[in-house]
């Protein structure tokens, strides 16, 4: 089952990306027949030789941030339908791995250094109307911390309890 937020994540890459599409198609035209490359004939633009090649430096230099933000967008939305989050818990080891099937982030810890596993909120102010963000965070006596992505509420409550219990026997 995929979350609201996946299918949000979708709708805004498939946007982004299909605005930020038109601008990149008649850049990769201009840049095409600058160094004199013959185009398909299904070219979507048709560049005239008019403007000089600092505009279309220029051009890519302003797409630059649009184009990242678009593989940022397919990135995250790759990573909300088929990322994982899994935890294995050992006697003198345990895991914590974020990722998309082979790739992704391993963080190892010694199941008896934890100190506390929590839900911990965050309030983030960086637009006019604060919102609160919440992390399932396990915590070692040393003060480093392992945080999950986002899981929702309600798993994070149900996998801090769960986790807690293990660890207590550890």
């Amino acid at each position: 089952m995929f979350s609201a937020s996946a299918f949000g994540f979708l709708c805004f890459a498939l946007f982004w990306n299909g605005f930020t599409s038109i601008f990149v198609c008649h850049a990769i035209t201009m840049t095409a027949q600058k160094f004199g490359w013959s185009l398909p004939a299904f070219a979507c633009f048709q560049a005239s030789n008019k403007g000089s090649p600092s505009a279309l430096w220029f051009l890519w230099l302003l797409l630059s941030p649009f184009i990242a933000i678009g593989l940022g967008s397919i990135c995250m939305t790759v990573f909300q339908f088929f990322g994982r989050c899994a935890i294995h818990l050992g006697v003198d080891e345990g895991s914590v791995f974020t990722g998309i099937g082979p790739f992704g982030r391993t963080q190892r810890f010694s199941p008896q250094s934890v100190k506390s596993v929590d839900v911990k909120q965050s309030i983030i102010t960086s637009t006019k109307r604060p919102t609160i963000k919440t992390n399932l965070v396990i915590e070692m006596n040393n003060g480093r911390e392992i945080k999950f992505p986002g899981l929702g509420k309600i798993r994070e409550t149900w996998l801090a309890f769960a986790l807690g219990k293990l660890l207590r026997h550890a």
